[in-house]
Order: C-alpha cells, then structure tokens, then sequence
C-alpha cells in the first residue's frame, strides 16, 4: 500500500507540474475526475484496461477513444498513456486521490465528513465548519452523512481526525472511565 501511495504521489505530482494557473488545475482536476469516474463506472472499461490479456497498444486506442469523446486534455490523455504503458491502470484511483488531497493542499483546503443521526440544517453545517476551520487553520470543506446508529450529537472526521462528539462516543468514555 506505501508503494503504491508514493507511486500515486509521484504521477499526481507530475501532473500538476503542468498547471500554470488554477483555471489550469481546475480543468486537469475535472478531466482527470471525469476519466477516473468512467473507469469506475464501466466495467467493460475497466476489464480491458486491467486485463493481461488485452495488449498494450489496445488499451492505448482504447484510452485515446475514451479520452477524445470526452475532450480529455493533453496532459491528462498522456498520464493515461503513460500508465497503460507501464501497467499501472490499477493506480488511478489512488493517483486521483492524491491528485485531489495535493490541489486542496495547494489551496489551503481540508476536507472532513460530519456524521449525524439526521440532517444538519444549513446554518448548523455552517457554524460546525467555521469552528473547525478556526480551529485548523484552514478553510474545511465539509460532507455530510447520515447515521443512524448515533444516538445523538456528531461525530467529525476531518484530515485524518476523528472528533467524536456523538453521545455513543461520550456513553464509551464514561464505560471506560467506570472500568478503569
């Protein structure tokens, strides 16, 4: 799994080497996010891309079709090229995360999930934002998901934080304090 992480971090870094602007960045983040979610999408796609069998300059004329009908741009088609060329198709979800977690990077963005037994209202949402924001220093884009198995309160996942606010959380501390 670290391998392919740093493997993931390497092409995604090659990639937005080629962005001069953020309009750049944006246009590269959304074909590359196009052609990620058409692999995933199709499965026949996605078989003949990761199939031993299916020669190389297939996979190439097949990634060229793809790419061209969905006006993927130049430094995207030639990643794709690239990782057709050296087997590594199976990367691509890992490299548009990465690719993703280093553009809000760049831009001082974190994205975090809240996690509620029912929908937060707008304002809610807002002020759970804003407090995390204050409190990271960044600006947090945030999700949010319904779970029902909380009793109440929240539960915020947030860089790889977990700020469990949710009562079931709050009954498990008290449990392990009685115990201990």
């Amino acid at each position: 799994m670290a391998i392919r992480k740093s493997l993931a971090k390497r092409y995604s870094k090659a990639l937005l080497a080629t962005a001069r602007t953020d309009a750049d960045l944006d246009a590269l983040a959304k074909d590359f996010d196009a052609v990620a979610a058409a692999v995933a999408q199709y499965a026949e796609l996605r078989g003949v891309l990761l199939s031993p069998t299916v020669r190389v300059a297939a996979k190439k004329t097949v990634v060229s079709a793809v790419a061209e009908k969905m006006g993927t741009g130049a430094h995207v088609r030639r990643l794709l090229d690239f990782l057709v060329e050296a087997h590594r198709v199976d990367h691509l979800p890992m490299i548009v995360e990465t690719f993703r977690e280093e553009i809000d990077r760049r831009r001082g963005l974190v994205r975090g999930e809240v996690l509620a037994p029912r929908a937060l209202d707008p304002a809610g949402l807002a002020n759970v934002r804003g407090a995390l924001s204050k409190a990271m220093g960044k600006t947090v884009l945030l999700t949010q998901r319904l779970d029902e198995t909380l009793i109440g309160g929240l539960q915020v996942r947030v860089g790889g934080v977990i700020i469990d606010g949710s009562l079931r959380g709050r009954l498990q501390k008290l449990v392990e304090q009685m115990k201990g």
